[in-house]
């Protein structure tokens, strides 16, 4: 009761001045708001830039070969079908009741799409698995897996595996004083 009286015998200026400070929240919250739908925004278009890359002409085998290759990295946790990020470990229940931590060896839980890698030669060859899923998006995930798998065919993106000569030492300084 005592604070509705205070409010009530308050001018406009003097309720404006408490909440004057709260409002220059407001455009540093429209500000963040704006650049996490943009940064969504643009993290799930990375389909369609890959394939825009990888489309364009004049750029040398070898530059799209990098580009598909690091595309393709399993470090990303994105899905390179559906540009969805996933995480690499998993929350199960075991026989007892527990909740227990595993690896994600399935790969996307949304478009069953795993990136898997073949070592041939000192080289880590990549090439895709897939399974069909029942969602709505089916078709747009089976079209994209196609184009993928044909840009992998042909580009044959792969990791350098050779251990280095430098990999087997050790060097070590100490100093006594």
């Amino acid at each position: 009761m005592l604070l509705a009286d205070k409010i009530s015998d308050m001018s406009g200026e003097e309720l404006f001045s408490i909440f004057k400070p709260f409002l220059f929240i407001v455009p540093l919250i429209i500000v963040i708001i704006v650049g996490v739908y943009c940064f969504k925004a643009y993290k799930k278009t990375a389909v369609k830039r890959m394939f825009m890359y990888m489309n364009t002409t004049g750029l040398a085998e070898k530059d799209k070969r990098e580009y598909l290759a690091k595309y393709l990295q399993a470090g990303n946790q994105c899905c390179p079908v559906c540009a969805k990020k996933y995480s690499l470990k998993t929350e199960e229940t075991n026989a007892r009741g527990d909740k227990v931590e595993k690896w994600n060896y399935d790969g996307c839980p949304y478009c069953k799409t795993q990136v898997r890698r073949k070592t041939v030669d000192n080289y880590a060859y990549f090439y895709l698995e897939r399974k069909p899923t029942n969602d709505a998006k089916e078709a747009k995930y089976a079209k994209t897996f196609e184009a993928l798998n044909k840009l992998i065919d042909f580009y044959k993106p792969y990791i350098d595996c050779t251990p280095d000569a430098s990999d087997d030492r050790i060097s070590v300084e100490i100093t006594f004083r």
